[in-house]
């Protein structure tokens, strides 16, 4: 396989069905979340994500959106404990639902073929200067 030394990473990370460096990090943030929600980790992780619901009478947008946990210096901000919950935010619920129904192993490859389907298998810019030349 023979690319241009500035080909586009998408297609090569999906033809090797490998993750890229943000992508490794965010699943095993998803896996350390995974085994602690099936108390699997240690009992000190264990109400790292239990986050607090607003609790009033106001009829309010976000009134059931759980508070999520802001860290006090910028270099927290990706500690698991901060991360993660801003992660799960991010992420389609369907995700989160297959802590329950897979196993680790399962739950492993569908978020990793999950983000491999994110990558794309050609570039869409029309005035790309590395396709047209």
């Amino acid at each position: 396989m023979h690319k241009k030394y500035n080909a586009h990473t998408d297609p090569l990370f999906k033809l090797l069905n490998s993750l890229k460096i943000e992508d490794i990090f965010r699943l095993k943030a998803l896996q350390f979340y995974f085994k602690n929600k099936n108390l699997m980790t240690p009992t000190y992780f264990h109400d790292f994500f239990d986050h607090q619901v607003l609790q009033h009478d106001y009829n309010t947008r976000f009134k059931h959106k759980p508070i999520l946990p802001l860290p006090n210096k910028v270099s927290c901000e990706s500690c698991i404990r901060y991360y993660i919950p801003s992660l799960l935010k991010d992420i389609p619920s369907e995700i989160i639902a297959k802590i329950d129904t897979h196993s680790y192993k399962g739950f492993s490859n569908y978020i990793k073929n999950y983000y491999i389907s994110q990558y794309k298998e050609n570039c869409t810019d029309p005035n790309c200067y590395v396709c047209s030349h």
